[in-house]
């Protein structure tokens, strides 16, 4: 965990750097603690997110601010310089575990040079190594978020279902009638990715510009998951998609987010 987002009911008490924004969290909770106030009627206490996933954390706060910080788990330590390298092939720790593809997922696999197990690997990592800039994993992150804090908010599922289309103009028309500062920290979240800039949250305009955003509604094999039940049935009856395709949409997507979530059993 790199960065967390901390509320107290509706408001933000910080957002960014793991030990910092814990600290922040500590300090506002010792100033809430001396004043005796409580979240306001209706509103959630304290919540605190990992930035990366969007699900909620808990940290241990009792102490100091000092000794919050110390209960956080060290960072590891860098590979000794001086160690030397053993005789024979490097053991990779890799540990075996079972995967659950469709057919096409694994006849790519077949396809690709080398073995199955390292391909995968291999986009895992890329996959890591892109989390931070990549518009669809902070577009999942903060529907997980949300969904947390905002849950019970008037439009909130009409502002997912623009947020998971990726409308985010649209998405922002809900989110700005939002308590508190889940409008404006909602628009923060994306700043950084490419394409935008800090412009973004002050002037809806760019954001048909993000890299990554279709110009045209996406096809229903990309985004059938997002559809409500009409839209899928006037796609079915007009023959734009068929009933195969929706279905592979709505498992391609519990197999994304579902181990996040947990809302499958």
């Amino acid at each position: 965990m790199k960065a967390i987002s901390s509320f107290f009911g509706y408001t933000l008490i910080a957002s960014g750097a793991l030990r910092p924004a814990l600290a922040a969290t500590k300090r506002f909770l010792d100033d809430m603690s001396r004043k005796g106030d409580a979240a306001p009627a209706g509103e959630p206490g304290l919540l605190i997110f990992d930035r990366q996933s969007g699900r909620q954390v808990d940290f241990d706060f009792r102490g100091t601010v000092e000794e919050v910080l110390g209960r956080l788990p060290s960072e590891a330590a860098p590979p000794d310089a001086g160690t030397k390298a053993g005789k024979g092939r490097p053991r990779l720790g890799v540990a075996p575990g079972e995967v659950t593809l469709l057919p096409r997922h694994w006849d790519w696999l077949a396809s690709q040079p080398g073995k199955a197990s390292g391909t995968l690997r291999r986009l895992v990592d890329m996959a890591k190594s892109n989390e931070s800039t990549d518009l669809g994993k902070q577009i999942d992150a903060l529907g997980v978020l949300l969904w947390s804090l905002a849950g019970n908010l008037v439009g909130f599922e009409e502002a997912s279902r623009y947020l998971f289309r990726k409308d985010l103009v649209r998405f922002f028309e809900f989110a700005d009638t939002w308590p508190g500062d889940l409008g404006a920290f909602s628009r923060s979240w994306f700043e950084g990715l490419p394409g935008n800039g800090p412009q973004i949250p002050g002037c809806p305009e760019p954001l048909h510009r993000l890299e990554g955003l279709p110009d045209t509604p996406p096809s229903i094999e990309a985004a059938a998951w997002s559809l409500c039940a009409h839209e899928l049935l006037a796609q079915v009856r007009n023959g734009t998609c068929s009933a195969r395709s929706v279905v592979e949409s709505f498992l391609e997507r519990i197999s994304s987010v579902g181990p996040r979530v947990n809302a499958i059993v």
